[in-house]
């Protein structure tokens, strides 16, 4: 059964007969949205066929629909498959009848697989010609629907691409529902609606309600429905002497089958079938039932035992009567399940809701370019090549020949030339009475196997730790891999693997070890480290395995190398005497020079280049300066100072904020920058003044960012990436950056959100920064900035860096940098609040560039920020997991910061690229002595669209509704009344949910937490101005807020 969504005119709609995918199609068509047209399209066998005419029948239908898609156009085809033999064959041929007719019409194709037979699957995953076959129609479709996880996983095992799977329920029709609940009543009725097969768990059902009927007599049992088990079943229950307690009135519909489910309060279901997502189990759920059901098909996906019912741990008469006196003897618990499962199902199943969600999926399908929809890494690959200039596609045709010939070994290093040791400028500072008490500890950790990775310790790792190996499983999945073998994003979790390798790879732990010998003279700590180095040497051996494939992690662990080579003591250091001792510094320094000459071939170019080619060349330099021993190595360093002189510029805007929009990313490349810095001042080799003034001023916005909690808005991507941290403690980036920025450039303002002088401060600067940091007490604070027009950010706010600070950021910038934009989210317009230094309204963060698309997709999409969505798409479109399309462009109108409040005034047009352009614009204006802010989205549009407005609270936030569009959260000390002024809005508040995604925000790279967010929903047409306001006051009830910090 096809449904077509055309393109225009007036569609004629022919309504199927009834059943699963029937009874579906015909609630979609009645329920979707006017401005999607529909014509629905049947096949397959119609009542009253013989038999020998369903072949006939199949031949007729593909050809009527090839003279349908010839002759007319249609935008999208939703196909709804069964897999069962006959099925798949006619939905294959109607899908290569699709296929074949691309290249005329190019519709969209929506997949939705709804009913599914174990042994079809079974059959297709046996034979190679089969799945191939499958795979290949099927997986040209542009989306994927199933109606179960298994489902889903049974596709991945045939090997289509999990990210491009999504879950989605089925819908009831609640015209069929009751409205008004049945009057009290003294008896529990539990009602059985379906089929009467034996694999529908008729037989347990009866015996477990046998099992209890003794002891809860008040209990009453109805199998409605009709089968092959029915005439049993009555025969069963006359022979137990339950006619008086059990009824069978057959099958059931209309009134009669509504009347059921008033009266029942627990719907049975103790499948075995293959169950996709029961329209009867819906029914009951929006009836109020609560749910006693099997693990089959779909079920778990909709149901959970704490918040529906009992799923049952198996199958039999014992787990049903387990469940009967669960629930029937536990009122309150019922009660609760019945009031929980009326509203989830009115609220996600009922056919209303599931129509709109459905006709979202339709406009972002046609929203998303067709080279980005579906059809694998084949339509990456378009989407990827969109996005270069032939300047671009050129050069990396020519790397593409590079790595061919390096694969052979040409071009390559495998013996690097011999280097001259000659003296060399020590540019490290090595502080005098230091307490060692710091250093041990954290080297005594490393010791013992437990390394900090982003910032969290890692145990297990061993000692030496398995450089190939992945942290997190202990696995080696990439022991094998040559230096130009690339990882695909295809495989999430070995992309997860590669990522936690490299962390642990930049060796910032062993500058920790080489810190913890040279403050207390313990040799433990420079034995433990020069045993890592020699296992890294022979567990990586020059372009083998993951750890020989990122130019910028080379890049970063060269930097790291260079600070523990100044700590040990240069080329003449003890430890480097002797036969080992001089045999490890050979080794050490030849491969110091074939990374060197490996990031020199591999910058990062063109539209790659981002922070990776800030990292590759920072690192390219501080190696130059550390080791000058040979002439090459000392000519890219003279290149990389002249390059990194040029990105500040190009990566930095005049007003500090960083061009990836992204505030991890800035921290990052500001300690890169800053790393070089000070090596080149050391070395009588500084950078030049605009370079320095750009970099004062990159720290000057983060500064302005930081609340007075020290969170900074966790805006754009995130992985908790270091260059360097000379603090065994693993202090904030932003606060150390700060430390260091204050000395640097005698900025008392950055001294006073830092806190103490640091010991990486100390290492870095010397006897000469404690000084200047002494003398900045005396200094006057500079005023603190609100306004960064360039990169796109406006503060709104008063009291900073005290206990009563407002701090509101708007998000005005561009998507990011480049053609991808690989960092960037689609937040234009979002705003975040903080109060007293305690996040209120939040960025959701990144949680995790590998996760899976869904999640990868969610945290970077419109809906997961504080702004307002139209119609579930994104502001801009994701082509990839770091590939942005059709990037939104947005703009500030006003900015007006007065004494009594601060006005802001900023427009977005990433929606104007709809087939009905509407464009958004957004005041937010803060009113100071009343302690509340307003928003006020004006969309103009012409046709009828959906405008979603998020606000995402923090996690720990207590959300309640507190009116019809109001909702009252407690965060800590801080009470805040959120409402919109819309009467008609529809209000929503999700906490961790996970299909679709929402509720959930992640504060550190691989760790996602559920949080309450809150939507409010209207349907718009012409020019419609949506009011939100938000009002607070400290809540002296509360006990207090204990928040971590956010860091960039």
């Amino acid at each position: 059964m096809l449904i077509l969504a055309p393109a225009g005119g007036n569609p004629h709609v022919l309504v199927g007969k009834p059943g699963g995918v029937g009874l579906y199609t015909r609630n979609l068509l009645r329920r979707m949205e006017p401005g999607v047209e529909m014509v629905h399209f049947v096949t397959g066998k119609r009542p009253g066929d013989p038999g020998w005419l369903w072949p006939l029948r199949l031949l007729g239908d593909a050809i009527r629909l090839k003279w349908t898609l010839f002759f007319q156009r249609f935008d999208i085809i939703h196909l709804n498959p069964s897999l069962n033999p006959k099925s798949t064959l006619r939905d294959a041929l109607f899908l290569a009848t699709i296929i074949g007719m691309r290249w005329w019409r190019r519709p969209r194709v929506l997949v939705f697989f709804r009913g599914w037979e174990w042994s079809t699957a079974d059959a297709i995953q046996r034979s190679g010609w089969k799945r191939r076959g499958f795979r290949f129609l099927f997986g040209a479709a542009d989306h994927i629907l199933v109606l179960a996880s298994t489902f889903r996983q049974r596709l991945e095992q045939l090997g289509f691409d999990g990210a491009r799977i999504e879950l989605a329920a089925t819908m009831f029709d609640g015209d069929l529902i009751p409205t008004e609940p049945a009057p009290p009543h003294d008896e529990i009725g539990v009602l059985f609606l379906s089929s009467m097969n034996r694999n529908k768990g008729v037989t347990e059902l009866l015996e477990g309600f046998a099992q209890v009927a003794a002891e809860l007599p008040q209990l009453r049992l109805t199998l409605a429905g009709e089968g092959s088990a029915r005439a049993g079943a009555q025969t069963w229950v006359a022979a137990q002497g339950l006619g008086d307690v059990v009824s069978l009135p057959g099958y059931v519909s209309g009134a009669a089958k509504g009347a059921l489910l008033q009266q029942a309060d627990i719907f049975a279901l103790p499948s075995r079938h293959g169950e996709g997502c029961p329209n009867a189990l819906l029914e009951a759920m929006g009836a109020g039932c609560a749910v006693i059901a099997s693990r089959a098909g779909g079920i778990p996906d909709v149901i959970t035992s704490d918040e529906h019912g009992e799923l049952l741990p198996e199958v039999s008469a014992a787990a049903v009567a387990d469940a009967l006196r669960k629930l029937a003897g536990d009122s309150e618990r019922l009660a609760r399940c019945q009031a929980h499962n009326r509203e989830t199902a009115w609220a996600r199943y009922e056919s209303r809701q599931a129509a709109r969600e459905m006709a979202q999926r339709y406009r972002r399908m046609l929203i998303a370019p067709a080279s980005a929809t579906g059809g694998g890494k084949l339509r990456w690959y378009a989407a990827r090549l969109r996005a270069m200039s032939l300047g671009e596609i050129a050069y990396r045709a020519q790397r593409a020949v590079q790595k061919r010939l390096e694969r052979r070994g040409w071009l390559t290093l495998p013996q690097p030339p011999a280097p001259t040791i000659v003296p060399a400028t020590t540019w490290l500072k090595i502080p005098e009475n230091e307490d060692p008490t710091v250093y041990t500890a954290a080297a005594d950790a490393i010791l013992a196997g437990t390394i900090p990775l982003f910032d969290e310790p890692t145990p297990g790792l061993g000692q030496p730790p398995n450089f190939n190996a992945d942290p997190a499983t202990g696995d080696e999945p990439f022991a094998a891999g040559g230096a130009d073998r690339k990882h695909s994003h295809s495989n999430p979790e070995k992309s997860r693997a590669k990522r936690r390798i490299w962390e642990l790879n930049r060796h910032l732990h062993w500058v920790t070890l080489a810190q913890a010998w040279r403050v207390s003279g313990d040799k433990r700590y420079r034995d433990a480290l020069l045993e890592q180095m020699r296992a890294w040497l022979d567990q990586c051996p020059y372009r083998t395995g993951p750890n020989w494939t990122s130019p910028l992690e080379m890049g970063v662990r060269l930097i790291n190398w260079a600070l523990v080579w100044q700590i040990l003591g240069g080329p003449h250091a003890d430890c480097f005497q002797g036969g080992l001792g001089q045999e490890l510094r050979d080794r050490l320094l030849a491969a110091v020079m074939q990374q060197a000459h490996y990031i020199q071939r591999h910058l990062s170019r063109h539209t790659s280049a981002n922070n990776h080619l800030i990292g590759e060349l920072a690192g390219l330099y501080v190696a130059s300066r550390a080791w000058p021993y040979w002439p090459a190595l000392a000519r890219w360093g003279e290149d990389a100072k002249w390059e990194l002189n040029e990105q500040i510029h190009l990566q930095v805007h005049v007003d500090g904020v960083g061009c990836e929009q992204t505030l991890d990313y800035q921290g990052f490349i500001a300690e890169f920058f800053l790393i070089a810095a000070l090596v080149g001042a050391r070395t009588d080799d500084a950078f030049n003044a605009a370079y320095s003034s750009r970099m004062e001023r990159m720290l000057a916005f983060l500064h302005a960012m930081l609340d007075a909690g020290g969170h900074l808005p966790q805006i754009g991507d995130a992985d908790n990436g270091r260059a360097f941290c000379l603090n065994p403690a693993r202090d904030p980036a932003p606060q150390a950056l700060l430390r260091l920025g204050a000395v640097c450039f005698a900025r008392a303002d950055f001294q006073a959100q830092a806190g103490a002088l640091d010991v990486q401060s100390r290492w870095l600067m010397g006897a000469h920064g404690r000084d200047r940091w002494a003398a900045l007490a005396r200094t006057p604070k500079a005023p603190r900035k609100q306004a960064f027009p360039q990169g796109g950010y406006y503060i709104l706010g008063q009291e900073f860096e005290t206990a009563d600070e407002v701090h509101a950021c708007v998000d005005c910038g561009p998507l990011g940098y480049l053609a991808i934009a690989a960092h960037g989210h689609a937040d234009a317009l979002a705003l975040t609040l903080s109060l007293g230094g305690v996040p209120i309204l939040v960025d959701p963060g990144t949680y995790d560039y590998h996760a899976g698309k869904q999640w990868r997709s969610h945290f970077r999409s419109t809906a997961a920020h504080n702004t307002v969505s139209i119609d579930g798409a994104d502001q801009s479109t994701q082509s990839g997991p770091f590939l942005w399309l059709n990037h939104a462009q947005s703009a500030c109108e006003a900015w007006e910061p007065e004494a009594a409040d601060d006005l802001f005034v900023g427009v977005c047009h990433g929606y104007e690229r709809l087939p009905d352009p509407l464009t958004h614009r957004r005041e937010a204006r803060l009113f100071k002595a009343e302690s509340r802010l307003t928003t006020q989205d004006e969309l103009i549009c012409r046709a009828p669209h959906e405008a979603t407005r998020t606000w995402q609270f923090a996690a720990g936030a207590a959300v309640t509704q507190s009116g019809p569009q109001e909702v009252e959260a407690v965060v800590g000390p801080w009470r805040v009344t959120l409402r919109a002024d819309e009467a008609d809005a529809r209000l929503e508040i999700i906490t961790g949910r996970e299909e679709p995604p929402a509720g959930w925000v992640s504060d550190r790279y691989g760790r996602k937490q559920a949080a309450p967010c809150v939507r409010f929903i209207n349907t718009v047409a012409a020019a419609t101005t949506l009011k939100c306001e938000i009002r607070w006051r400290r809540d002296a009830d509360t006990e207090e807020y204990q928040g971590s910090k956010s860091h960039a």
